[in-house]
């Protein structure tokens, strides 16, 4: 009697393992992350460039 539970026990095991083996991993819509935000380096290129053209104007000198 043992064996023949055991037998069922771990055929239903196996079973479900297999069954969420094949289920897709998914993600509710109310539990996904935010929408990422945009890359911050369009600021960064603009400082850089404004501070190029900056230091490269002339002292007025009167």
């Amino acid at each position: 009697m043992r064996t023949w539970l055991f037998t069922i026990m771990h055929n239903m095991h196996a079973n479900e393992m297999r069954r969420r083996s094949r289920m897709l991993d998914s993600v509710p819509l109310d539990a996904a992350p935010p929408r990422a935000e945009p890359a911050g380096q369009d600021a960064a290129v603009e400082w850089s460039e404004l501070s190029e053209a900056l230091s490269s104007l002339s002292v007025l000198r009167r």
